[in-house]
């Protein structure tokens, strides 16, 4: 799912992408597995729509079925949960929000289903 940025239309739309390129999965995976844990403690912000855009990722074993990993991109950091237990929040501090949500993004228009 993406979430585009409150500004730049009159109503953002959420855009759903179905990726089923075992390519892009691995990248975006490899991607995600990179990212460090965030350090010290994370404190849960409202985040402002200056922060927008933002991905949801649901990782399933195939269509349909239920996602094996979840992960949001948050303003105060990327979310994982796998197997429905939670892990530590990770760090965009490293490569940078917006250059991280534009490398999803990238992966994610190369390899769409409609």
């Amino acid at each position: 799912n993406y979430f585009p940025h409150p500004t730049t239309a009159p109503v953002p739309q959420q855009k759903r992408f179905a990726v089923t390129d075992p390519k892009a999965i691995a990248r975006l995976a490899a991607m995600i597995d990179t990212l460090p844990p965030a350090k010290g403690r994370v404190v849960m912000i409202p985040c402002s729509s200056s922060l927008a855009p933002a991905y949801e990722l649901d990782f399933g074993d195939s269509a349909g079925a239920a996602p094996v990993a979840e992960v949001s991109v948050e303003c105060f950091g990327v979310l994982v949960t796998v197997d429905g237990k939670s892990k530590p929040t990770l760090s965009l501090d490293s490569v940078g929000e917006e250059q991280f949500l534009s490398e999803v993004g990238s992966v994610l228009t190369g390899s769409t289903v409609p």
